[in-house]
């Protein structure tokens, strides 16, 4: 019985407030660039001593008024379990650990046909009009020869021309 209470230590000194605090910064070096590891450990260890002494004081509050304990091991460590699962599910919905999420498979499903082409008009699109930006910045500026003018207008029609294009086909699909 010891044994398997010192197996459940880290339930009470890391587990909980670990998952909690991956649940509420789900991206890695959101908490400090190079010393995250070390500050989602730190904090996961005050977290999960919080939620151990809010935990508990819940029990002491239950049992209060009646003759029965519930501040006892059977009742703590279940508890702390499911707590623990529900955090570490929760983290991994908001995209915490995404090795295990694609070990699991549990990415979103493939988009359809009609969704891809969708997608491919709107980057193409949004390529152009990069493109057809740069083009007019570049012939607005100064100290143009004829020809690299001429050819920026040109370059100019074409991708008007495509994005207009662009814009009706993308106009067809929605």
């Amino acid at each position: 019985m010891v044994a398997l209470e010192l197996a459940l230590l880290p339930l009470i000194f890391f587990l909980p407030g670990y998952f909690l605090v991956n649940l509420l910064f789900p991206r890695r070096k959101s908490l400090g660039g190079d010393l995250d590891p070390l500050y989602r450990a730190f904090l996961g260890i005050l977290m999960s001593v919080s939620i151990t002494i809010v935990y508990g004081s819940l029990l002491v509050n239950l049992a209060r008024g009646s003759d029965q304990v519930l501040f006892k091991p059977e009742y703590l460590w279940p508890g702390l379990i499911l707590l623990t699962v529900l955090l570490f599910f929760s983290g991994m919905h908001r995209g915490a650990y995404p090795r295990i999420r694609r070990w699991l498979r549990m990415t979103k499903p493939a988009p359809s046909v009609e969704m891809r082409e969708r997608v491919d008009i709107f980057d193409r699109l949004t390529d152009v009009s990069t493109r057809l930006e740069e083009a007019r910045k570049q012939s607005a500026s100064n100290g143009l020869g004829d020809g690299e003018a001429a050819r920026l207008r040109r370059l100019i029609e074409d991708l008007e021309t495509e994005k207009r294009r662009l814009e009706e086909e993308a106009m067809g699909l929605w």
